[in-house]
């Protein structure tokens, strides 16, 4: 008895220029999509640390700022605070951050471990090559104008992202309307 294999569909002509016309060229779906790559780069280049993206900007965060408490790290990095307290007990298993007690009785200070700090200079040398490689295809005038533009569009609408430090003039996101209820 042989098994018939299922063929991939193929995409209409059709499909294609819908696709095309309000999917391919959309910022929204781009910005996804150039999130996905710099992300895999990323993990390329720095894939011998065994550290994520999302790890390498807490500990980040957590240098500029020695005793930042999680929700300033949830503030500064737009993370929800479930996601960031899962990631800060990866980073304390790995002995790379350590929680104290914080100003009130309810938060926790964070601070590098001195294998933080040193993994932390290790990996500056592969993430700046993984943002080299990520942008290279633009000139270095290009990619200033880029990355200033891109930052202007995300200081403008950061309370969307939950990143209130980052927000400067962005508006509070408009409350969303209720549905009313037909009246028969």
């Amino acid at each position: 008895m042989t098994i018939a294999m299922a063929k991939k569909p193929q995409k209409t002509a059709t499909l294609e220029r819908v696709l095309s016309e309000r999917i391919y060229t959309r910022p929204g779906f781009l910005a996804r999509q150039l999130h996905r790559i710099t992300a895999a780069i990323f993990d390329e280049e720095t894939a011998s640390f065994g550290l994520t993206g999302l790890q390498y900007g807490i500990l980040n965060t957590v240098a500029a700022e020695p005793g930042i408490d999680q929700i300033g790290v949830c503030n500064t990095l737009g993370i929800d605070r479930s996601t960031l307290a899962g990631v800060v007990d990866r980073l304390e298993q790995k002995g790379l951050v350590a929680r104290s007690p914080g100003a009130d009785r309810r938060s926790n200070a964070l601070h590098l471990t001195r294998a933080g700090k040193r993994i932390l200079g290790e990996m500056e040398t592969s993430a700046a090559k993984a943002e080299r490689r990520a942008f290279d295809i633009f000139t270095a005038t290009e990619q200033a104008q880029f990355e200033r533009l891109l930052a202007r569009l995300v200081e403008h609408h950061a309370r969307y992202a939950g990143m209130p430090k980052l927000a400067r003039s962005s508006p509070k996101p408009a409350p969303r309307k209720r549905a009313r209820k037909a009246t028969r």
